[in-house]
């Protein structure tokens, strides 16, 4: 039966996937309605076709999408449709094997399938009269960005493949699961290399903090990232050729689009900061929100203090490309807030007062996450701006 409920679940998603990207590949090209990255990408991919030049240094999205053109025998446009729901599926299934790895003896499968539906639409919370939904503050789920739909999955899978690495024994010792481990963030840097670059130093982070004696988890780190490193600096010679140079500014792309910077934050991170805040003695031991907030720090400074110069004009690009990696954190953020959440709620005493005021609020802080996702998948997937 949960098979059954398992399989409708994911059928949906995929159905739902197809339906946005096919109108994001061809409705953009007709009537101009759907905001989409995604064409700009496909003619990126003919152009690499045609010429054997690439306009990025990070060709994830090419490779892609030209071997599901070799392989199903399709042109550009539909290669990519059926590549993006994959991963969008992929992105669904993976967040739904995080939940059942930890909330399994607590809730039945169709409970943990709902949350993964949550953790597919969280928006940061919308406040009309301030700013956008997504412009300025972020959001967990960002749906015009074809590669942030790659490296989600490799992104979600290394991070918690990495801290049971780092604690456990066993997988330190295991010369297989170090070489997964670096194959999954080299596959991350080839498809968008964000997340690698901020979760190099939260990994660094984390060990001087819980494991500053045991310095050959240092080297066994390091020699998991070399591969992604190497690819890395290959990126950047290749980066180094554009038109565009990287300098150091204080948070001047993200107070290009957000009036009020710490309150876009707020926002952005209103149910895991409450979650912080009122399990913060479970959060001292749990290995994965501590590295969680690591990550979400470092891609907060990444984006907040480097920014991206045309090296002709010297004006600031304003595309916001260092901000990915913090668009990647904070969806990994709340999938583990969520599952110290809904842990909370099964080990509450909710006899006490003051223990169903915190529950009630943060219930509410994460049903305002949910409504603004809602909202703001339906006015894309109708054709509105992902701003």
């Amino acid at each position: 039966m949960n098979l059954f409920i398992k399989s409708i679940f994911f059928t949906i998603v995929f159905s739902i996937a197809f339906f946005l990207v096919f109108n994001f590949v061809f409705s953009v090209r007709g009537d101009g309605i759907y905001e989409t990255d995604i064409p700009s990408h496909i003619d990126s991919v003919k152009y690499y076709y045609e010429k054997g030049e690439s306009r990025v240094p990070h060709k994830g999205f090419i490779y892609a999408v030209l071997l599901f053109k070799l392989l199903f025998r399709l042109n550009f446009e539909y290669a990519t449709i059926l590549l993006l729901s994959i991963s969008i599926l992929l992105i669904a299934f993976t967040i739904n094997q995080i939940l059942s790895w930890f909330l399994k003896e607590f809730y039945t499968t169709p409970f943990i399938l709902f949350v993964t539906g949550c953790l597919m639409l969280f928006s940061a919370i919308f406040v009309p009269f301030f700013n956008y939904i997504y412009l300025g503050q972020g959001s967990p789920n960002v749906w015009h960005n074809p590669t942030l739909f790659l490296v989600k999955p490799f992104a979600f899978i290394s991070f918690f493949l990495f801290v049971y690495f780092l604690e456990t024994k066993e997988t330190q010792k295991s010369n297989s699961f170090i070489l997964l481990l670096a194959l999954l963030l080299l596959i991350s840097v080839l498809m968008k290399p964000n997340f690698v670059i901020a979760f190099i130093p939260s990994v660094a982070i984390y060990i001087l903090i819980k494991h500053a004696k045991k310095i050959k988890l240092y080297w066994k780190s390091t020699l998991i990232f070399l591969p992604s490193v190497i690819l890395l600096l290959m990126q950047f010679t290749d980066y180094s050729k554009l038109e565009l140079r990287t300098s150091f500014g204080f948070f001047v792309v993200w107070m290009y689009y957000s009036p009020n910077v710490p309150f876009s934050l707020l926002l952005a991170l209103a149910f895991p900061l409450s979650v912080l805040f009122f399990r913060f003695k479970s959060f001292l031991n749990n290995n994965y929100l501590i590295l969680s907030w690591i990550f979400i720090i470092i891609s907060i400074l990444q984006f907040g203090l480097l920014v991206e110069i045309h090296k002709a004009s010297g004006g600031i690009n304003y595309d916001g490309n260092w901000g990915w990696g913090y668009l990647i954190a904070l969806h990994n953020l709340f999938i583990y807030n969520s599952i110290e959440f809904f842990r909370w709620l099964k080990l509450v005493n909710m006899e006490s007062k003051f223990e169903r005021i915190k529950v009630t609020f943060t219930s509410i802080l994460f049903s305002l996450h949910l409504s603004s996702g809602i909202y703001y998948f339906v006015k894309i997937i109708t054709g509105g701006s992902f701003a």
